[in-house]
């Protein structure tokens, strides 16, 4: 005689992973992702503040701090200082390139200095882009067209050509030369405080050249008309 009350077998129980970000008991975000949960797991497990690979969230952004039922100042530092996702989705479609291309090329964040060169990326331009001529990449050039790229979306300001310099401070590098550089820029203008703005005419211009940075391929670059 079979007990009515004894539950069905259907199979295996699986479990909904799921990765919580929280900011005291307030939380800021939320995803069921099992490839994610793995690998914050994983990178929990072996003792590391990263990620084997940037995770490509789509999650909704949250409720600005302003508006979360606390108010918690805490809260509110914390989601200031938040890598903003959604925007480093749009840069990269923009660009053309994968999320994680992106992020290890440039590392885009919403804080200052806003972007952390791969030093890696920038060997391979240093060598296969001349030192003079048209085809040359200053320092400040480079780093001044992604920051403009970058904050058409992440909107954290006016690029100068001291924000330029702060991110080549972070590989050990300065252009001393700045002024000559963006002069030859035709994708670049400087404006008075040493404003840097894109050229409208030439958006497509700088975009090329941020995704050959970002794809460490420059034979796009090399014949551009």
């Amino acid at each position: 005689m079979n007990d009515s009350t004894e539950p069905k077998k259907d199979g295996p129980l699986k479990a909904a992973m799921s990765v919580v970000l929280k900011a005291n008991n307030v939380v800021v975000a939320e995803v069921e992702d099992p490839m994610l949960w793995n690998e914050v797991f994983a990178a929990i497990s072996s003792g590391s503040s990263r990620l084997t690979k940037p995770a490509t969230l789509q999650a909704q952004p949250t409720l600005p701090a302003a508006l979360l039922p606390s108010a918690d100042p805490a809260v509110a530092a914390v989601l200031a200082n938040t890598p903003a996702i959604e925007p480093i989705n749009k840069l990269a479609k923009e660009l053309g390139v994968e999320v994680e291309i992106l992020a290890a090329a440039c590392d885009p964040t919403s804080t200052d200095p806003y972007l952390l060169l791969d030093l890696h990326h920038w060997e391979k331009m240093k060598k296969e882009l001349p030192a003079r001529g048209p085809r040359a990449m200053p320092p400040i050039v480079l780093t001044a067209t992604l920051l403009c790229l970058w904050n058409r979306h992440a909107a954290f300001g006016s690029v100068t050509q001291a924000t330029s310099q702060n991110v080549l401070g972070q590989i050990s590098l300065r252009d001393n030369n700045p002024g000559r550089g963006l002069a030859g820029c035709d994708w670049l203008q400087q404006r008075p405080g040493g404003i840097i703005v894109l050229n409208p005419a030439k958006v497509s211009k700088a975009m090329c050249v941020a995704t050959c940075f970002c794809s460490q391929d420059w034979s796009t670059w090399k014949s551009y008309d």
